[in-house]
């Protein structure tokens, strides 16, 4: 779904202009419009768009000086100017900037629609092509980056243990540990990612070069491989005075969602993230990463590409015990299998700790009795953070997890967590309060209670706590059909039962079902239904 924004600040010409884009556009995109450049700052400062249709000379700030605020804080949104005249040192000014198209009011509808389309087309060809060349990097740089990673891993586990100025401009860190920062944890589906990502150099210095090229310059990123195919990334302005942070959120997000799509199109596969809009001081990383793991794990199974947002999430149920780190081994690969729902690699890895654990008959055997219990918190653990005890509750008895003397032997213990295990694995597939239903859920239910509102995809996807092309895919494979599709027939629906049982004006009937005007509503339910509002008021009318 693509996102335009037009701004004019003649009313006419706005009303016009979205009329023509959400009814003649032939491709399905989102439309959204401003009478002012200011009003257009504050809807970028919350949407990704992809395209600005704008008029050049507007009063208080023009076209042009939008365009420079566009540029400099969203470098991948593309700009299409519109005027009613022609004035050569506009002309002069715009064609200086090859990716500017400049289309004269008086052109035909055609003409209009063909420049803001070429301006979706040449942003769908960048995206489609991956963006960063192979560099090549001599051996000092290499070893520079995995010495960073090296001390990163430590300041993380210990940040008290903070470098100085000098050391971290040396090894390429830069962002200031000192000041506040945004944090965003990544999950890669594959394996052949996860070892793209954590030991090849040249794969990792891809992504992160990738994601950079959406970032503007004023925004810091440092990108770091965590274990088990999570990415940590990190934001920051580069000076204190450059400290919005709505607006570095707005950008970040948007710039991730970018990647997402020239990272699937480059390597055919998918990642997913859960991110956060409150900054925080680098003394409280490691509490963060858990928490954000925590809900990726919760809400998120293998091949999701959602953009979760972490404070929405957190608000809408109580924040998980806090996770403590486990040791690496086998049970951190079992509960990394658990954590993406692989299920055949999961049971043979727990087939073969069972088979360790039962090796030794004697029922107080320490080793067993340390593989059990690591099992046991990694599934309790999982279980907690997937919500699904009361499920499992009605499957088997939990009160033997954590208590080894419930089974006559460790054989026995053994088969307990596997036919746990596999009832896990039944309630994830065959629950219904997913996150994906509950969000769902949310959703219609606001629709239903909002009729009259905003019902763009894009502040729909932020009530179900999601991005809007996430949300796109998930609602269309839910309703078959799409949100605006779905959208279009609730606003009809309530149009048509005011139309049959009220002597409502169809202006006020059209403010109350979500169009700007009576005009723009008569067009939707003539394209609806066949008919206008009046002929169809006088068809069934019950008054």
């Amino acid at each position: 779904m693509n996102n335009l924004l037009i701004v004019d600040d003649e009313k006419e010409i706005l009303d016009w202009l979205e009329e023509l884009f959400l009814y003649e556009y032939p491709p399905q995109i989102e439309v959204y419009t401003a009478a002012s450049a200011l009003d257009a700052l504050v809807l970028l400062q919350k949407i990704q768009f992809d395209v600005v249709l704008t008029d050049i000379k507007m009063p208080g700030m023009g076209g042009l000086k939008l365009f420079y605020e566009i540029k400099e804080n969203w470098p991948g949104c593309k700009v299409v100017f519109l005027t009613g005249y022609r004035n050569f040192d506009d002309i002069y000014e715009v064609i200086q900037h090859s990716d500017v198209r400049y289309v004269l009011k008086s052109e035909d509808d055609e003409t209009i629609m063909k420049a803001v389309n070429d301006s979706f087309v040449e942003l769908r060809s960048m995206l489609e092509q991956e963006q960063i060349s192979k560099i090549q990097q001599s051996k000092i740089e290499r070893a520079k980056f995995w010495l960073k990673r090296d001390m990163f891993q430590t300041l993380i586990s210990q940040p008290e243990l903070f470098c100085s100025d000098q050391e971290r401009k040396e090894l390429g860190i830069n962002i200031d540990l000192f000041r506040k920062m945004l944090i965003f944890l990544l999950r890669f589906d594959s394996q052949a990612a996860v070892r793209r990502l954590e030991t090849d150099y040249f794969g990792f210095s891809r992504f992160e070069e990738m994601l950079s090229a959406y970032l503007p310059k004023r925004i810091c990123l440092h990108a770091h491989a965590l274990v088990n195919g999570y990415i940590l990334l990190i934001f920051q302005p580069d000076t204190e005075k450059n400290a919005a942070w709505d607006n570095i959120y707005a950008v970040t997000k948007g710039a991730l969602e970018y990647a997402q799509i020239t990272y699937e199109k480059s390597y055919k596969e998918t990642f997913c993230a859960v991110v956060s809009s409150e900054p925080r001081e680098f003394s409280e990383i490691l509490s963060r990463i858990n928490q954000l793991k925590r809900i990726m794990v919760g809400y998120m199974s293998v091949k999701d590409t959602a953009i979760l947002h972490a404070e929405t999430l957190v608000n809408q149920r109580e924040e998980a015990a806090a996770e403590t780190e486990e040791r690496p081994g086998n049970i951190q690969l079992l509960k990394y299998h658990l954590e993406l729902r692989q299920r055949d690699e999961y049971l043979e890895l727990l087939t073969e700790l069972c088979r360790r654990m039962a090796s030794d008959k004697g029922h107080h055997n320490l080793l067993s009795m340390e593989i059990y219990y690591r099992i046991a918190v990694t599934l309790l653990q999982f279980i907690n953070n997937s919500h699904i005890y009361e499920q499992l509750a009605f499957e088997i008895g939990l009160y033997k997890l954590l208590n080894s003397n419930e089974h006559d032997n460790w054989i026995e213990a053994g088969e307990y967590l596997r036919t746990l295990s596999e009832a896990i694995f039944r309630v994830l597939g065959n629950s219904e309060n997913t996150l994906a239903n509950r969000a769902l859920e949310r959703i219609t239910a606001y629709i239903d209670q909002n009729i009259s509102g905003d019902l763009t995809l894009t502040n729909l996807a932020r009530v179900g706590g999601f991005n809007a092309s996430y949300l796109s895919r998930l609602f269309k494979n839910a309703h078959k059909m799409t949100v605006t599709d779905y959208v279009v027939r609730k606003r009809m629906e309530t149009a048509k039962q005011f139309l049959v049982t009220s002597t409502e004006k169809i202006q006020n009937i059209a403010e109350k079902t979500g169009y700007t005007s009576s005009h723009s509503f008569s067009r939707a339910f003539r394209n609806h239904t066949g008919v206008s509002p009046i002929e169809y008021r006088e068809i069934h009318a019950k008054i």
